[in-house]
């Protein structure tokens, strides 16, 4: 059970909770509440969970929603300013179209509070690639990015290494105090997932083999087979097995034997030449 406080109000009755969600899986839950809008004698509930997801080059399979605290403050007030405009407060029924119209503009709200930049996903600036990450942290980022970028064009301009010197100053402060709250960031969000596991040594010990790095790689592995990408175990197992066995076969194939190719000399493995 994810609901714990009362969800049905009716005049002249204590508050009860007869509205519910059942998950056999409450670590994959992420949020879970009531809303405040009483329409009838019951409050709407939700549930968020988390969701695994495979690695994959189309771009349409990424995950393209940010849940941050500010865009849920956004969704909430479109949400209820939809909901005036279409008198549900005043008790307006919904019929069969109706209810799927109101579906659809949930949906749509959804896109427009929660969908992420496509120049996010496919930098470290996201929270799914790093979960700690806020708006907030997001905009010091540029704003760090955008004073470098003053003392960088100072440099062109004075035409000397040291740039303007208060431009560097106040980039070098600012990066130090950035810094400062990204640890903090950090800190806090280990915290939290350390909470949430209390009394499980099972996430536990995975919270900590994650920090130390210590943790099974989620990519697959694939092969190239005929110009087709194999990520089944099996078939790259036979496709290795496929290459080592012919390579006896091949050579015996060739009219001149083995090719003796020269071995070259240790100078042509250097960067720059040495003469």
């Amino acid at each position: 059970l994810l609901i714990s406080i009362a969800t049905h109000h009716k005049p002249g009755c204590t508050p009860s909770c007869i509205d519910n969600i059942f998950t056999n899986s409450t670590d994959c839950v992420t949020y879970s509440g009531v809303c405040d809008i009483i329409s009838g004698h019951h409050c709407p509930i939700f549930c968020t969970t988390l969701t695994e997801w495979t690695s994959s080059d189309d771009e349409s399979n990424l995950p393209k929603y940010d849940f941050n605290e500010s865009n849920m403050i956004k969704f909430e007030n479109e949400f209820t300013n939809y909901l005036v405009n279409i008198n549900y407060f005043e008790g307006a029924i919904f019929d069969e179209h109706n209810f799927s119209e109101l579906l659809n503009n949930i949906n749509r709200l959804i896109d427009i509070c929660f969908i992420m930049d496509e120049k996010l996903l496919v930098s470290k600036r996201n929270r799914i690639t790093n979960p700690w990450i806020t708006s907030g942290v997001i905009a010091s980022i540029a704003k760090k990015d955008y004073l470098y970028h003053l003392w960088r064009q100072s440099i062109k301009k004075l035409k000397c290494q040291e740039g303007d010197p208060l431009l560097y100053t106040k980039y070098k402060d600012y990066r130090k105090s950035l810094k400062c709250i990204i640890n903090s960031a950090k800190k806090m969000h280990k915290s939290k997932k350390f909470e949430k596991a209390n009394g499980n040594s099972r996430e536990t010990w995975k919270i900590i083999n994650e920090i130390r790095g210590k943790q099974k790689g989620k990519i697959k592995p694939s092969f190239i087979i005929d110009g087709l990408v194999v990520e089944e175990r099996r078939a790259i197992a036979n496709g290795f097995n496929k290459y080592f066995t012919s390579i006896a076969s091949k050579l015996n194939e060739c009219d001149d034997g083995i090719p003796m190719l020269p071995i070259p000399s240790y100078t042509d493995y250097f960067k720059n030449k040495v003469e």
